[in-house]
């Protein structure tokens, strides 16, 4: 949240995080009080008081645009090509069936969500890197298009089909 708060004082266009967010603060004061096996009532009492990391995370979100990254799981069925030209462009994004998605939330309080997966080469070699994916049947932008997106103030881009592919 501090970094956050450097950062957005610096006043960007937006921020992206690449750390992902899937889990609560193990080190939450809710936490530590759950952790303790009899903890004095007073102690319990003044650290339920006590916002968590993730609640002060997301208040810092407030300060300024942030684009939280997300990752997905191994590819359905690698890339999918489309069976027909009015297949839409969706088609031929790789498929991937969920998301490693970030607690609801920073989720909530992020101004936008872009993928940091890397892409499913047949060879495992890193040559280039989706610009979106399909998730659960929904295409979601690279972190960097959102970025791009987000920083510019823009609507949503559009993916469409040309001569070479998606443009």
């Amino acid at each position: 949240a501090r970094v956050v708060e450097a950062l957005a004082a610096a006043e960007p266009a937006a921020i992206a995080l690449t750390i992902l967010f899937p889990e609560p603060d193990r080190l939450a004061p809710q936490a530590i009080i759950r952790s303790l096996p009899a903890p004095d009532p007073a102690l319990a009492a003044g650290l339920a008081r006590l916002p968590s990391g993730d609640a002060l995370l997301a208040q810092s979100f407030a300060s300024v645009p942030v684009v939280l990254g997300l990752a997905t799981g191994q590819a359905v069925t690698g890339p999918v090509l489309p069976l027909a030209t009015d297949a839409g462009p969706a088609a031929w994004l790789e498929a991937h069936v969920e998301p490693l998605a970030n607690l609801p939330l920073l989720a909530a309080a992020s101004t936008g969500t872009g993928v940091v997966t890397l892409g499913t080469a047949y060879d495992r070699m890193v040559r280039q890197l989706p610009g979106a994916v399909r998730i659960a049947g929904e295409v979601v932008p690279a972190l960097a298009l959102e970025m791009a997106r987000i920083g510019r103030g823009g609507p949503p881009l559009r993916l469409v089909e040309g001569s070479f592919g998606l443009e």
